[in-house]
């Protein structure tokens, strides 16, 4: 994007956020600004004035040739009467940030200059290198452009960088007016405006302000405690946005969100490549700690005490980052050598990973072209150590004599030419070109054609699988919707491929990797409950079948008595999926249970062997027979009023959507029958996680900006 349209577009978007009213309690079509933002002392930048006056601030929102008469939206006129918090969000970013373009610049716009403006304002010399000469020191000794580049930067980032470490650009950078001064200091406390500011706008308007100099406690308290706070994925992000300014703003702090980047992606990556970030890091920390002169020794109990207000550093903040810095550099070797040695003996004695996806023929080709292009390209080689079954669920793709009772059948795709391999007991028809091409990024591909009295979507193959190979279980099963990219974050997809294919994947029981869940979450971090959020335990009934009670004499256990989405018979759904797993109705509050949405999960050996195989095998033979949904007495029919998703609407599916939506959270309830509570913790609480399994690229977000209403910004209680 040319850079004098950025801070157009940049502002278009500001007043778009500022429409939002994402704070108040009822929804409402009048446009609210969110107050709650203005609370506090104003960030107290200085510039040019005229870069804030009202008529540019208008004509940016707006468009050209707009004058102030024309209508405008409450938030673009906020902006006009309170320009200073258009000021204060540009000028927290820093000098490279989004902002600035032609000659609005962070230097003329955000500082004030005693020498006066020079002749013409520059964007792309202001930028160019780096004002802090401890930082362009270290960074020239180094010729790192990963950790020194600056967004503002063109494209070929190392070029530029040696432009700037010539003697030349050295000299330029170290004289004149244009020198800062070093913010070892100051700059760590300044807070994270345009972060606060995009929080409050996205709804989460109980968030504590943030500071840089706040990291180093947030990253001690998850050492102790395995418990990931929002606060510190919050201010991580911030800093890695801003890059070079990040590093001239608090470079220690920097360090450390640098350091639980590596973290993050260490399970992802080549040991060595892990190995090879660290010891940049650690070169590069040692050098800006001898340029701003701190040599004191680092208390390796600093940080200690502050479980209870784990933001509290104080006066003795620096101390506990640099204790949380040397912390990291210790933890994420020691995890490296750990990974390192498992991918050793995995590859030595066997690994396997089998990817379940079902596929209704024809009708997920555009799913499958997506899922290719955005995730499977990006991945590493898949073909050493993932093996694809493609649960055939719409009779698509073989002969019909294929097709049984059992569905014990599964045909081995040859992937040079897309048919059956030489031998296989029956034919398979022309398969679509899109689902062709997912399965050669695999070992190996399977279709099973699978038969059901009643289609059930994904819920009766994902455990099938289980029970088809329950004598011979692969290490992990991965359990996709051909549409998964739309319901686990992109960059979180690629890393979970990534991990496996590597044979870096955690020992992980059993994982969700939905981007959505019920909240809020509770004092010690679970999430909300999903059964009791629709259902309520009916008052006993003298009225009931004589006997032992069940939902197939007539019997009926919980009420429905809310209005969430789906509007359809959800209880009924959970009561007759319950019986027939379990073989007894469900009871509240004992069997309360919640965990993430859309039902992709990943699931260990272990976690299928805590039930026995007769419970699989009867599981999915129950779940898709077309008697156990005979509901009305004394008849032979389906009624698919009481099955769909919601109320009113019949047949808008092939299958039983309301069971699959019912399904969504209890795939952890049945692989952890032992577990304490099936109120699952949020995977940013869950200590037994890998920072690499809490955490996605671009804070707890994405892809659901409203989920940070949910989460929980003060440290929990114990699980």
């Amino acid at each position: 994007m040319p850079l004098r349209l950025l801070r157009r577009h940049v502002l278009v978007l500001f007043g778009w956020l500022i429409r939002l009213d994402l704070c108040s309690e009822e929804d409402s079509e009048e446009a609210y600004w969110n107050a709650s933002l203005l609370k506090g002392a104003r960030y107290g930048f200085r510039g040019d004035i005229r870069c804030y006056h009202p008529h540019d601030v208008l004509m940016m929102t707006m468009g050209e040739g707009t004058t102030a008469g024309e209508s405008a939206s409450t938030g673009e006129k906020m902006l006009k009467r309170k320009s200073w918090l258009l000021r204060d969000v540009c000028c927290s970013q820093g000098r490279t940030g989004p902002c600035w373009s032609g000659p609005f610049t962070f230097q003329r716009c955000c500082t004030t200059n005693d020498h006066g403006p020079p002749g013409a304002w520059d964007f792309t010399q202001e930028s160019q290198c780096w004002p802090s000469y401890t930082i362009m020191q270290t960074c020239c000794r180094l010729r790192l452009p990963q950790l020194c580049a600056s967004v503002a930067w063109p494209r070929n980032g190392e070029e530029h960088m040696e432009r700037c470490c010539s003697e030349e650009g050295a000299k330029r950078a170290s004289g004149g007016h244009e020198l800062r001064q070093e913010p070892w200091l100051k700059g760590c406390h300044r807070r994270l405006y345009a972060e606060e500011a995009i929080l409050q706008f996205q709804g989460q308007c109980r968030a504590p302000r943030l500071r840089p100099d706040q990291l180093g406690a947030l990253v001690a308290y998850y050492h102790r405690t395995g418990d990931v706070l929002p606060n510190m994925v919050e201010i991580q992000e911030g800093l890695l946005s801003r890059k070079v300014d990040g590093l001239e703003m608090c470079a220690p702090s920097m360090m450390l969100a640098r350091l639980l980047e590596v973290e993050r992606d260490s399970i992802s990556l080549p040991p060595i490549e892990t190995r090879s970030a660290l010891t940049n890091l650690s070169i590069f920390w040692e050098r800006l700690e001898k340029g701003f002169g701190v040599h004191a020794p680092i208390n390796s109990q600093l940080g200690e005490g502050h479980e209870e207000v784990p933001v509290a550093a104080g006066s003795d903040w620096l101390n506990v980052t640099r204790s949380s810095i040397r912390n990291s550099f210790t933890r994420i070797a020691s995890q490296a050598k750990e990974l390192e040695s498992l991918a050793d003996h995995r590859e030595k004695h066997g690994f396997k990973v089998n990817v379940v996806l079902p596929v209704c023929a024809d009708k997920d080709d555009t799913h499958l072209d997506e899922l290719e292009r955005v995730v499977l390209q990006e991945t590493r080689p898949l073909n050493e150590v993932l093996d694809l079954y493609i649960y055939d669920v719409c009779f698509g793709f073989c002969e019909s004599a294929a097709y049984g009772l059992e569905n014990e059948v599964e045909l081995e795709l040859d992937l040079q030419s897309g048919t059956e391999r030489p031998g296989s007991p029956y034919a398979l028809r022309d398969l679509p070109p899109p689902l062709l091409r997912v399965a050669r990024y695999f070992r190996r591909a399977f279709v099973v054609p699978f038969f059901e009295e009643m289609a059930t979507g994904e819920v009766a193959p994902n455990l099938h699988h289980v029970a088809r190979h329950y004598d011979d279980l692969p290490d992990f099963m991965m359990i996709l919707h051909p549409d998964g990219y739309e319901h686990i974050p992109i960059l979180s997809f690629v890393a979970l491929l990534n991990s496996l294919a590597l044979r870096l994947f955690p020992d992980v029981s059993f994982l969700h990797l939905g981007r959505r869940f019920n909240g809020p979450v509770d004092a010690s971090g679970r999430v909300g409950s999903e059964i009791q959020s629709y259902c309520r335990m009916r008052a006993p009934s003298s009225k009931g079948s004589a006997g032992r009670r069940s939902v197939f004499r007539g019997d009926s256990f919980l009420e429905r008595y809310t209005m969430r989405t789906p509007s359809g018979r959800y209880c009924q759904w959970v009561e007759v999926a319950w019986e027939l797993l379990f073989d007894r109705p469900p009871r509240l509050p004992e069997d309360d249970y919640g965990g993430y949405d859309f039902a992709q999960y990943i699931a260990s050996r272990r976690a299928a062997e805590s039930r026995p195989k007769a419970f699989w095998q009867n599981a999915w033979r129950s779940l898709c027979s077309a008697s156990n949904y005979q509901l009305l007495l004394g008849t032979k029919f389906i009624s698919w009023k009481e099955i769909t998703d919601s109320e009113g609407q019949r047949r808008l599916f092939g299958f039983h959507k309301g069971l699959t939506t019912a399904f969504e959270h209890l795939y952890h309830v049945i692989f952890n029958p032992g577990a304490k509570t099936w109120r699952w913790p949020t995977r940013p609480r869950n200590p037994s996680l890998p920072l690499g399994l809490k955490l996605t690229k671009g804070g707890l977000g994405v892809g659901n900006l409203k989920q940070l209403r949910a989460y929980r910004w003060a440290p929990h209680e114990p699980l």
